[in-house]
């Protein structure tokens, strides 16, 4: 019941919600020890769906403000803007953010967008938001990046 309840309350969340109601927000989850996992909304600002885990400090700040590194989104959107036939690395690619920004700013399918993430759990969640948003010519990586030749223990 709450569940859904929460659900509406975000469904079609844009960033219109103030620091003050990010830290009730914090607040709330913490007191009632919620744990609810894979909200999933509509981020304007990205132009994507994305499922949200609020238990994630970083996903429950996307989910309240509707955007995430705003300065690095915009030189992303400039950058790619004048991309063609390229292709584009998000090492340490998260959930996917900076990855459907890639997807959906780009002007024409010529750009490849090569997402690498370390954490199997995160990375679980990175598939779900790539396919969500059937974003196409997104290769994704379960792998860790390092200088160093070898295997991380």
């Amino acid at each position: 019941m709450l569940r859904k309840i929460l659900m509406q309350l975000f469904k079609g969340t844009r960033s219109l919600l103030t620091g003050r109601f990010y830290r009730f927000i914090n607040i709330f989850f913490k007191l009632f020890g919620l744990r609810i996992k894979d909200i999933f909304v509509y981020i304007d600002k990205l132009n994507s769906y994305i499922y949200i885990d609020t238990n994630s400090y970083h996903e429950r700040g996307i989910l309240v403000f509707g955007d995430f590194e705003i300065g690095t989104r915009q030189y992303i959107e400039k950058i790619v803007s004048t991309l063609n036939n390229k292709v584009v690395i998000d090492i340490g690619a998260n959930i996917g953010v900076h990855t459907l920004n890639i997807c959906k700013s780009r002007k024409n399918d010529n750009i490849a967008v090569l997402s690498i993430e370390a954490n199997p759990e995160i990375f679980n969640k990175l598939k779900k938001n790539v396919a969500v948003n059937n974003c196409q010519n997104i290769f994704l990586v379960n792998a860790g990046v390092d200088n160093k030749k070898g295997e991380f223990e």
